[in-house]
């Protein structure tokens, strides 16, 4: 899966969350959202730690986080 894939992925995936009258997020929120909110190993500014569930989302989770920007 590439970069582009992994956002379409992670930005639908935090849509589901998403409450009546809130604005959804965009491929560009979702990436900040998350790289704000989780990390690899957790413990870093207080970010939850990404729980590696073996499929196709937490590979698309790992790839977001990872990436350079």
């Amino acid at each position: 899966m590439d970069y582009a894939e992994a956002v379409k992925l992670v930005a639908a995936d935090q849509n589901e969350g998403v409450f009546e009258g809130e604005e959804p997020f965009t491929e560009e929120t979702a990436v900040a959202h998350v790289r704000n909110t989780i990390s690899i190993e957790g413990g870093v500014l207080g970010a939850v730690a990404l729980v590696d569930y073996g499929d196709r989302l937490t590979e698309a989770y790992r790839i977001v986080l990872t990436a350079e920007l």
